[in-house]
């Protein structure tokens, strides 16, 4: 990858689960100890109920989503104490689509991506999400994937 300021940060993904705050922690140091930009994002779709329903997803409302991707975004970075923080350079993101994806193409643009092994969903006996093995296989700079 070429030098670019544009590469010059550290994308970590964010779901409201305590396995993604560890990751923001993580991520959080090593952005400070490189001197990097941190991006803290998260993704929103609408229900996969909408693409079997009749009604067109355009005719949706999509501002509650939206809204409550923001808030997961302010509450992980609240509990990181990212706000208090002067020497850190941090951003939030929130993206329409799904987490695997959109954290495999913003890694096109960043140093380092970090997830945390499990979220939200799927089944809690699995060792590895499929958004972290998706961004694992996928991605187009180095992942850490924080247990």
């Amino acid at each position: 990858m070429t030098e670019s300021s544009e590469a010059r940060r550290i994308v970590v993904g964010v779901d409201d689960s305590d396995h993604a705050l560890r990751a923001l922690e993580w991520a959080v140091g090593e952005a400070t100890l490189r001197r990097i930009e941190l991006c803290v994002l998260t993704c929103w779709t609408l229900p996969g109920a909408l693409e079997t329903a009749p009604v067109s997803a355009a005719a949706w409302d999509e501002q509650p989503f939206v809204a409550a991707a923001q808030a997961t975004v302010q509450r992980s970075v609240a509990k990181a104490g990212l706000p208090s923080r002067s020497d850190l350079r941090w951003t939030r993101e929130v993206h329409a689509g799904t987490a695997g994806a959109i954290l495999v193409r913003e890694s096109e643009h960043a140093e380092l991506v970090v997830v945390g092994s499990r979220g939200r969903g799927g089944f809690a006996g699995l060792l590895l999400g499929s958004v972290s093995q998706q961004v694992a296989a996928h991605a187009h700079c180095p992942v850490v994937i924080v247990r």
